[in-house]
């Protein structure tokens, strides 16, 4: 903040003061200084939503590239899992199938 109030104090430096108005400034000067104060002020805004937008799709970026991180890691966890329950599965289906076979034999 404080960068930011010395910017729209150099701003305001760099035209036509209050003492200067009242001491015969015409009204064109005050249109010229309110017109060059406002796009001087609107660039500044500009500037520093631009800044922002900047950082947040940054911090979007971060999170999108984390959440496909997760995505991939349950993925992977998932297909181990029911690689394991494949493999349990076959296991105890041979077991029973032998000992049925010893059982009639």
């Amino acid at each position: 903040m404080r960068r930011g109030m010395f910017m729209e104090e150099e701003i305001i430096s760099n035209h036509l003061t209050r003492e200067e108005w009242s001491q015969g400034a015409t009204f064109e000067d005050l249109i010229t200084f309110i017109k060059s104060s406002h796009r001087e002020h609107t660039a500044l805004i500009d500037e520093r939503l631009e800044s922002a937008f900047t950082r947040l799709n940054e911090k979007l970026d971060s999170i999108s590239s984390f959440t496909r991180d997760l995505d991939l890691r349950v993925a992977n966890i998932a297909s181990s899992i029911k690689r394991e329950e494949g493999a349990t599965r076959k296991s105890g289906n041979q077991s029973k199938e032998s000992s049925c076979s010893s059982y009639h034999s």
